[in-house]
């Protein structure tokens, strides 16, 4: 492996141990549902913490960002209402 490419290659392995560790849980579900088996019967519970709290965020703000949708809607329908209503 050459100098330039030791770089790469250690960004991509740090970017899917990285990626692994966020969505352990997802992982584990896929596994067992795909080939049988549960990584979670072997691995400790406190090693899908971090992927339990990502996920947790992202279904968060997902709601956060539904909300503020249906919000902006309304909004704008309201005004559209009141621009045809009015006379001009």
């Amino acid at each position: 492996m050459s100098k330039a490419q030791r770089p790469l290659y250690l960004f991509l392995v740090a970017v899917v141990l990285l990626n692994t560790l966020l969505w352990l849980d997802s992982f584990d579900r896929y596994l067992s549902s795909r080939y049988h088996i549960t990584l979670s019967a072997t691995l400790p519970e406190r090693a899908f913490a971090l992927s339990r709290q990502t996920q947790d965020l992202i279904t968060h703000v997902q709601q956060l960002t539904s909300a503020k949708l249906v919000q902006f809607v309304k909004i704008g329908r309201a005004s559209c209402r009141e621009r045809v209503s009015s006379p001009v």
